[in-house]
């Protein structure tokens, strides 16, 4: 196979491209805006589609840079760091116990589906798991670990086909989590808390804002984004050489925590808050864009038939996950983000939720906890709770 090797700059450039063609599709169809359907999405498949089609006729692979699209998204969730105050911190324990707990469960009832149908259907069983938790919950990660490990069981194409199924969870939940988030907060009537938001982003004392430091302002931002960003990666290598391992991006957002805390009432040190959370915006756009613009569609055309059978009954399991979330996390403006977020990781990964909850924060309000608990949620709870399921279903087989 030969590739084309795009640098960490033509990696960038891919993704504001991606930006640009997403939100000219949206503002020309009306009912993206309405469903909340996000531009970074529509965008991102977009280009990901023409790349796809320059392999297929070319043969030639154009990966992207995983360095810029990795800082990218350090830097916008330590830029959520700085916007948690203590108050958030009390209300995500409730949440967060409650996605604990749907999150196992939902792993559980993806095998059993997957299982069964192989069993009443005479399937090959290591394909029935394609469309399972690996791909599901677990997303291109896991895919991209379990993948292998099914061709080296003898399944054909393994790789290709668990990689197709994560591709294409990840676009389903990416356009079906805002729908579903905005269903909920339109039939219940939902607004954020205001309490939640308190410090979130903080009036100046001057009551009108002196443009004439705007740059100083976005200076200091960007200052102690690389700082927090510095002290976090500090944490993730110490813990690592512990034996501890967690996702690097969640370290840097608890540097952000602590350091908002600490800080927050000094009159020495003022945080940038507004500021660090447009570069975070910024950053997650990018990162957005370089997601789903390096999807690799053509291995969509290796799925088979009970697939995508599969895909649908999966389909239904991750929907009453998502709206248990919401019920039993109190029903309120954050659970209904929540919801829309869990179908995101629930049937495709991360980028999916992330996608979700800013098209709908645009739309409705801001949700912290959502961005809080999602990366939690999604990679520290449920892969390793995944993993473990996974291997013992595979040693079933």
């Amino acid at each position: 196979m030969h590739q084309i090797d795009l640098d960490l700059l033509q990696t960038a450039a891919v993704a504001v491209i991606s930006l640009f063609v997403g939100l000219k599709i949206k503002n020309h169809f009306e009912f993206m805006n309405k469903y909340c359907i996000p531009s970074t999405v529509v965008g991102g498949i977009v280009v990901s589609i023409f790349l796809s089609l320059f392999y297929i006729i070319t043969g030639y692979k154009i990966p992207l840079d995983d360095t810029i699209e990795h800082l990218f998204m350090i830097i916008f969730f330590t830029s959520i760091g700085f916007q948690v105050n203590l108050f958030v911190l009390r209300h995500i324990l409730r949440p967060l116990v409650v996605m604990v707990i749907c999150i196992t469960f939902c792993i559980i009832m993806q095998n059993m589906v997957v299982l069964s149908v192989a069993y009443f259907n005479l399937s090959d069983p290591y394909l029935a798991i394609t469309a399972g938790p690996i791909t599901m919950m677990g997303g291109e990660g896991l895919a991209k670990i379990y993948g292998p490990i099914l061709q080296d069981l003898n399944l054909e194409h393994g790789i290709s086909l668990t990689r197709g199924m994560a591709t294409l969870g990840l676009i389903i939940g990416a356009l079906l989590g805002g729908p579903l988030g905005r269903f909920l907060i339109l039939k219940h009537k939902l607004r954020p808390d205001p309490k939640v938001l308190e410090g979130f982003l903080p009036r100046r004392k001057d009551k009108e804002p002196d443009n004439s430091r705007v740059f100083e302002r976005i200076a200091r931002a960007f200052y102690q984004l690389i700082i927090a960003m510095g002290v976090g990666i500090t944490i993730y290598q110490l813990l690592k050489q512990s034996g501890i391992v967690i996702p690097m991006y969640i370290s840097t957002m608890v540097s952000a925590i602590v350091i908002k805390n600490m800080f927050k009432s000094s009159k020495h040190f003022e945080i940038e808050v507004r500021e660090i959370t447009y570069l975070g915006g910024l950053a997650l756009s990018l990162f957005l864009g370089i997601a789903f613009a390096e999807l690799e569609l053509y291995n969509l055309l290796m799925l088979k038939p009970i697939q995508l059978v599969l895909l649908i009954l999966q389909l239904a399991v991750v929907v009453v996950f998502a709206l248990c979330i919401f019920k039993f996390s109190g029903k309120n403006y954050d659970a209904a983000i929540l919801s829309g977020a869990s179908l995101g990781f629930g049937i495709g990964a991360t980028p999916s939720s992330i996608s979700s909850i800013i098209t709908l924060n645009g739309k409705y309000g801001y949700s912290v906890v959502a961005f809080l608990l999602v990366p939690i949620a999604g990679t520290i709870i449920a892969d390793p709770i995944n993993s473990l399921i996974i291997e013992f279903v595979i040693k079933l087989l």
